[in-house]
């Protein structure tokens, strides 16, 4: 058998590989086309999830945000019962209008930051708008 890791930034998986029982044993050729596959697929997935679309992709895109990181953010967020919005904006300084932006990219559509007060400063909250509230807005 056969195991290496898919990875690039960030780990996808393992691929592993199982010979029949009485087939001849992988050797050192085997194991290095099989890490030479893992890298191809692993930039394959890597291109995949850069270009799926996702909310905070347009960060990523950008520059403005590494995809490890934004990968740290979402899985930080799901730990801790919080918005990913909220962990871009607390852990990694992210501005409302930076996240806000890279939302509306993803619905098509515009974002409204409000800037309600809150102990001790202001607390930014994204909210989007629906397309007849961004009318609304620009009207």
């Amino acid at each position: 058998m056969i195991a290496v890791p898919i990875i690039d930034e960030i780990m996808f998986g393992v691929l592993q590989l199982i010979n029949f029982e009485g087939d001849p044993n992988f050797d050192s050729s085997d194991l290095k086309r099989a890490a030479f596959f893992s890298q191809m697929l692993a930039r394959q997935f890597r291109e995949s999830l850069q270009s799926n679309g996702g909310p905070f992709d347009q960060l990523v895109k950008q520059g403005s945000l590494s995809s490890s990181d934004l990968a740290d953010a979402q899985a930080n967020a799901s730990l801790q019962g919080a918005s990913v919005s909220g962990v871009l904006m607390d852990n990694y300084r992210r501005s409302a209008e930076a996240i806000g932006r890279s939302l509306a990219h993803q619905c098509l559509s515009g974002f409204l930051v409000d800037r309600a007060s809150s102990r001790g400063g202001l607390a930014n909250r994204v909210r989007l708008l629906t397309q007849q509230e961004l009318g609304a807005h620009r009207a």
